[in-house]
């Protein structure tokens, strides 16, 4: 399921123009090209494995975006603001069609057309629209 839930970082600049500074990605694997590209737009990069230190920085934090990640329900178990972003192929807990989650209520679900896997496009016109 990792290649349907997963965003390239290509999919993800948008949100990075929109929040720019106010970012900070997390994503401990991130490769020193995806990095660069982060930093570009003032993002920080968040490379720490540890969960605590990671709780720590979401609760600190005015929200999440994120696909489909243990880091998702790291946010909801700690009652943190999320914008979880579904592919069209979602985990069954998420259900086929909700906007809202059933297993948080601070979660609010952003998914891809029907018939679209790997396209974020809309997923993430749909997540800006939500800030603008």
């Amino acid at each position: 399921n990792d290649y349907f839930r997963s965003m390239g970082i290509e999919d993800a600049r948008s949100i990075f123009e929109c929040f720019g500074g106010n970012l900070i990605v997390v994503q401990p694997d991130i490769t020193p090209e995806e990095e660069t590209i982060c930093r570009s737009y003032g993002c920080d990069v968040w490379k720490d494995k540890g969960w605590g230190s990671l709780t720590a920085l979401i609760k600190a934090s005015d929200g999440v975006i994120c696909v489909d990640t243990a880091i998702s329900h790291l946010a909801g178990a700690i009652g943190a603001k999320c914008d979880l972003l579904l592919s069209c192929i979602p985990d069954w807990r998420w259900g086929m069609r909700e906007l809202d989650s059933k297993l948080y209520k601070n979660h609010r679900i952003f998914r891809q057309e029907y018939g679209y896997p790997g396209d974020w496009r809309f997923v993430v016109c749909d997540l800006l629209s939500e800030y603008k």
